[in-house]
């Protein structure tokens, strides 16, 4: 029992910490030798894609065409049938272990319950299916399904094959159509269970919308924008008003969106609202640049966050 006023006085002392800004002067020329500065002398660059040079990439060089090849018949196995229903709720990612030992159980594909009457782990090999084994499946199938969805259109943008188009926008109607159907879960999340992975993904859904292009007629756009993105942005603005990291996927994600629409309001309020972007980088990287809440591993999740952005 005695450890635990000194857990409290950590936590407080961390909370203090992202409470106030962190002096941080001139982090432009920080580390410099890290850095590569244009000839004006600014540590950053515009990103660029080159989907030209891609396009000859492919077709003249072996290990890109090969690359192509398996690429293209990964994401046609998976378009292959339907992969989500409306039906199925998410559950928590960690929630896939074995009752038994606590190992990691093996995701494949089959349904549970239709197409397989078990899951197993490698040390494990007969784990029965419960709601909440279910729910870590459906889980994976949702993220595997949106991360394929990123993919296809990219290969549409690279190839210009409308299938892989049309599947993208496929899923983006069955989302969009559907989000509202999902109970809220922690954090007011519908799509996955917990606002975290609400805001991951979304920052995949813009990509998907943002590759697609001109292939999306603007009533199909719009009926995407405020049946989804919109929505999906209310509920990652309604938690997490805090410095943390998840508030940084959070705010990430809602500015995405506001890139995608042009929505220079929802913009403003990602990145300078009261725990906007640049409140989490003041009140959250130390003057060492070292995010606050003392892990190296939180250092990476938080860079991940805002790399896309």
């Amino acid at each position: 029992m005695r450890i635990l006023p000194h857990l409290l006085l950590g936590v407080l002392s961390i909370c203090s910490l992202a409470r106030a800004d962190f002096p941080k002067p001139e982090p432009e020329k920080a580390f410099p030798d890290f850095k590569i500065y244009d000839q004006s002398g600014r540590p950053w660059r515009v990103a660029s894609e080159d989907w030209d040079g891609a396009r000859s990439r492919v077709a003249s060089d072996s290990k890109w065409s090969d690359w192509l090849a398996r690429q293209r018949d990964e994401v046609d196995l998976w378009m292959s049938k339907p992969r989500d229903r409306v039906e199925w709720a998410a559950g928590w990612s960690h929630d896939g272990v074995s009752p038994k030992d606590g190992s990691a159980l093996i995701w494949t594909e089959e349904v549970p319950g239709e197409e397989v009457s078990f899951f197993k782990s490698d040390s494990d090999p007969h784990v029965p299916i419960t709601p909440k084994t279910f729910a870590w499946w459906v889980v994976s199938l949702r993220g595997r399904n949106v991360d394929t969805m990123v993919d296809a259109a990219r290969l549409y943008r690279l190839t210009g094959d409308k299938k892989f188009a049309e599947w993208a926008a496929q899923q983006m109607d069955f989302y969009a159509d559907n989000y509202l159907k999902w109970a809220p879960a922690r954090g007011g999340a519908r799509l996955f269970w917990q606002s975290l992975t609400e805001a991951t993904h979304l920052i995949k859904f813009t990509e998907v919308v943002r590759l697609l292009g001109d292939h999306v007629k603007s009533e199909r756009l719009h009926g995407w924008r405020d049946r989804f993105f919109y929505p999906e942005v209310e509920v990652l603005n309604s938690t997490y008003q805090n410095i943390n990291n998840i508030s940084c996927w959070q705010r990430s994600a809602a500015a995405h969106v506001a890139l995608l629409f042009k929505n220079e309001a929802m913009w403003r309020e990602a990145i300078e609202g009261p725990y906007g972007i640049r409140t989490q980088l003041r009140g959250g990287v130390t003057s060492d640049y070292l995010w606050f809440e003392q892990s190296l591993g939180y250092n990476g999740y938080v860079v991940q966050a805002l790399n896309t952005l």
